[in-house]
């Protein structure tokens, strides 16, 4: 998690160095959100990508094809589903932070790129690290939900100071 810390911190310098250039105007808000949101697309795809892996377990396992995985929390299915469930949370909270980090900043892309980038990698990894436990998940969850947060409190701050 301590990597996650730094990859975040330097993540968050070098875009928001890159965020207010010295010289040239603004990008027009729309050019902003567009940007945003073609970069959230790998961010839509790692539930994209979750759905589908939960929906090939279960269509492969008596147990699980009715969609209950409940019922047998140690099966593939049930991991995947828990997955799904956690990319699904860190997907609803990131998406939106980066549209109105595009809307705030005058020029986001290094950094709402980096944000989608890191999200997507720690989604992997976390997907890969999930059967052995929290310790090997830990840098997948916190490279997804550390940028979240700092990006949270950075567009507060940039809302709140106007």
């Amino acid at each position: 998690m301590g990597l996650a810390i730094v990859l975040t911190a330097a993540m968050l310098a070098f875009g928001l160095r890159a965020a207010y250039p010295a010289a040239g105007p603004p990008a027009t808000t729309g050019d902003r959100l567009a940007l945003a949101l073609r970069w959230d697309l790998l961010v839509i795809a790692c539930p994209l990508a979750m759905v589908a892996r939960t929906a090939a377990l279960r269509f492969f396992s008596p147990d699980a094809i009715g969609g209950s995985v409940s019922d047998h929390p140690g099966s593939a299915a049930a991991r995947a589903n828990a997955v799904l469930t956690n990319t699904i949370e860190q997907a609803v909270l990131a998406v939106p932070i980066h549209l109105v980090l595009a809307i705030l900043l005058p020029q986001p892309a290094a950094l709402v790129a980096a944000m989608a980038l890191a999200f997507s990698v720690g989604r992997l990894l976390f997907w890969a690290g999930y059967s052995g436990g929290p310790g090997r998940r830990a840098l997948g969850f916190a490279l997804t939900f550390y940028p979240t947060l700092t990006g949270f409190a950075l567009a507060a701050w940039l809302a709140l100071a106007g």
